[in-house]
């Protein structure tokens, strides 16, 4: 079986971008993955200190809720200790996994059809220079992908709505971080612009965008699952909405194939971020699933050939 992964990352070594992709096909080449798509990650150490100081961590924490400070204690022991040394490492760790667009693009243009790229909103500018940015790169990658924990934006916001019809009229995908990441978007407050229901409006106003829902809203490493129940509903409602089930638990993903059907689910890795997991380890997973074979044919590989065609990306 040739599986496509639809959501995959640059490893943060080596730093050249053409030999990390060359180390993400190897991968691929071990585990059964002929095409991967490639996403950016544009980071902006400048507005994580804008919007990021003691002040901003303890009204987070603050709005975070009993049920919070009991599930999440972890992490709101380390901000109550020692908020200054958390900051630190979170603006470090952003430092060090960002993957801009030239990077993402390079690496897929050298690996020939096998990595296909998608760029990242940039929250270092305009919305309209974003646009541009998307124009620029029609028919060189398949779309783009925001990242609302870390970029501190809500999907929702119609100051984005220029930026989806730009998509659109350019043939693009739109593809949305969901659910939590880790460390300090762990807390309820720092993660809610990051919930599936932040993209009704854009899934009504927008009906002819391919929007994908990165994770199945259930990204967290304290509460699996946090927002799975919002991406059932969003996909009941809009035909336009697909899933990617990257670093989301298996038993979720059965979940949705018993409630939403297996046609808009798109097997992703998250690789190599799944912590002590290889590739061939998240493949056989699915493999070994007890699921129909025609279902896992479509969640593997099936439905990402149709809608890559949709958006020019022929697959052999």
């Amino acid at each position: 079986m040739h599986i496509i992964d639809f959501h995959m990352h640059l490893p943060p070594t080596p730093k050249d971008p053409v030999e990390a992709g060359r180390k993400l096909v190897a991968s691929m080449n071990k585990s059964g993955v002929s095409h991967s798509v490639l996403i950016a990650v544009e980071t902006s150490k400048s507005l994580f200190k804008l919007k990021m100081d003691e002040k901003a961590l303890r009204k987070a924490l603050s709005e975070s809720g009993i049920h919070a400070v009991m599930s999440k204690w972890g992490v709101i022991r380390r901000i109550i200790e020692n908020p200054e040394k958390v900051l630190e490492e979170h603006e470090y760790l952003l430092a060090e996994h960002r993957r801009d667009n030239r990077q993402i693009l390079a690496a897929a243009e050298a690996s020939g059809d096998r990595l296909i790229p998608v760029i990242s909103y940039n929250p270092d500018i305009t919305v309209e220079e974003n646009i541009k940015c998307v124009e620029r790169n029609k028919g060189r990658a398949l779309g783009m992908k925001l990242f609302p924990t870390f970029h501190f934006i809500d999907p929702g916001d119609r100051k984005l709505y220029p930026l989806y019809q730009a998509l659109m009229d350019n043939n693009m995908v739109l593809i949305v971080h969901t659910g939590c990441d880790p460390g300090i978007w762990e807390l309820p407050a720092m993660c809610k612009t990051a919930r599936p229901r932040s993209l009704d409006g854009v899934a009504r106003s927008f009906s002819d965008l391919d929007i994908i829902v990165a994770h199945l809203g259930s990204y967290s490493l304290l509460e699996p699952g946090i927002f799975f129940h919002e991406s059932i509903e969003l996909g009941g409602k809009y035909e336009n909405v697909y899933f990617d089930t990257s670093a989301v638990d298996i038993y979720f993903v059965g979940k949705a194939v018993s409630k939403l059907g297996a046609d808009r689910l798109l097997f992703g890795s998250d690789y190599p971020y799944m912590v002590g997991l290889t590739l061939r380890d998240i493949v056989c997973e699915y493999i070994r699933a007890g699921w129909d074979d025609d279902v896992k044919m479509k969640i593997l590989r099936e439905n990402a050939i149709r809608l890559l065609g949709l958006h020019g990306w022929k697959i052999p």
